[in-house]
């Protein structure tokens, strides 16, 4: 029978034990460096000028239609707060966590997916949102940042083959096929922009941790494939050979039907140009009262921006998208795992994929899509899920190694 001294020493042991193991980690803390204030710096400064552009654009519809002057601006500093409080949950949690719970995440991810296909919301012909009565969701949002933590996950493993038919069952196939799952779900909410992200995203994740030359070639026949079914997707779909057929009008000179499918990129491009070298100052631009009926203050707010601020802004904006993926590359290098690394490089690449497939569609050089900019567009789950991504890429950055 233990004694009463016995019980109190036993005590006494785990008290010390519990105290030990709060200094350890204590200890720990202050070993992690601070995270990257550039990263930091650049994500509030696209956030804030996001939340002025969303102001200046939406104001006209905004109270045209809601007789409300500043409610997509509440609207979207709502989600932002939202925004906030995730990045800085995501901060504090060691990113390693996500590398087991990758898979729940993905499954999770594609039931929602699959609930916006039953009964999601249609506008402009997409079925993308889910309607929570006083708000709506986007959950291919959310899949850009899961599929992210998934591929990071798998290709982290080790993949050493003998063979090509060890290479494609093991890797090739798996990697097609889980691609397919997720980005054919988005397809069927009619989203092929963000399909388009996805898998660009999937692609460059994959090119960047091939190793061997079953990989890299792999690779090739992997793009090869891709744009196979692309355009078979293109040429079986009406509404999207429509904006084909308005693309390649607008390369020939001319732009196809410009009240009707051509009416966007004609309101666009006429933005843009009107807004020179040095734009026609803030808040003077006159095409986001024709654009109001569509997306100025979404898709299109980039130009409204080059309208006002001209091309010289616009170029100073894709600089600095350009300098926050290399931000997150060197993030990346200095990874102490291939999961931190590759975590790190996919959500680079996610805000540059996306910002380049949005300025892109905007200035003409591919057919429009529906994908917003990064951060500066109007949108809850975009701004949502991409400030989720940047507390995880904070958080990688404090364990980085001091690499030469």
């Amino acid at each position: 029978m233990q004694t009463y001294k016995g019980k109190r020493s036993h005590k006494t042991e785990k008290i010390k034990r519990w105290l030990e193991r709060i200094r350890e980690g204590v200890k720990r803390r202050k070993e992690l460096k601070p995270p990257d204030y550039v990263i930091l710096v650049l994500t509030l400064f696209f956030i804030a000028f996001g939340l002025l552009m969303v102001l200046n654009s939406s104001v006209v519809f905004s109270f045209a239609y809601f007789g409300q002057k500043y409610k997509f601006l509440f609207q979207q500093l709502a989600w932002i707060s939202i925004g906030a409080i995730l990045m800085f949950i995501t901060y504090k949690i060691n990113y390693r966590i996500y590398n087991k719970i990758t898979i729940p995440l993905l499954i999770i991810t594609a039931i929602f997916l699959i609930i916006v296909i039953i009964f999601g919301k249609r506008v402009y012909g997409a079925q993308r949102w889910i309607d929570l009565v006083t708000f709506s969701v986007q959950p291919s949002e959310l899949s850009k940042l899961t599929f992210i933590l998934y591929l990071s996950s798998w290709l982290s493993k080790k993949r050493e083959y003998s063979n090509w038919k060890q290479y494609i069952t093991e890797e090739w196939l798996p990697f097609i096929f889980t691609l397919s799952i997720i980005a054919g779900l988005i397809i069927g909410g009619r989203d092929m922009g963000t399909a388009m992200t996805l898998t660009f995203i999937a692609l460059s994740m994959y090119f960047i941790s091939a190793r061997n030359s079953y990989q890299k070639k792999g690779f090739i026949l992997m793009l090869s494939l891709i744009i196979l079914l692309s355009s078979l997707m293109i040429l079986t779909s009406k509404y999207r050979l429509e904006r084909v057929k308005v693309y390649l009008d607008l390369l020939r000179g001319n732009i196809r039907n410009p009240d009707k499918e051509g009416y966007q990129i004609t309101q666009v491009l006429i933005a843009i140009g009107a807004g020179g070298l040095f734009g026609r100052g803030f808040t003077e631009s006159l095409q986001k009262y024709d654009l109001v009926e569509t997306s100025a203050a979404t898709d299109s707010i980039i130009a409204i921006i080059g309208e006002e601020l001209g091309f010289v802004f616009l170029v100073t904006l894709c600089a600095a998208y350009l300098f926050f993926t290399l931000r997150a590359f060197k993030i990346s290098s200095k990874s102490p795992d291939i999961f931190g690394a590759l975590t790190a490089a996919g959500i680079g690449l996610w805000v540059s994929i996306q910002a380049f497939i949005n300025i892109s569609a905007n200035i003409g050089l591919i057919p429009l899509t529906g994908v917003p900019l990064p951060f500066i567009s109007y949108g809850g789950s975009s701004i949502v899920t991409l400030m989720t991504g940047i507390g995880i890429l904070l958080n990688i950055s404090r364990y980085t190694l001091d690499k030469q």
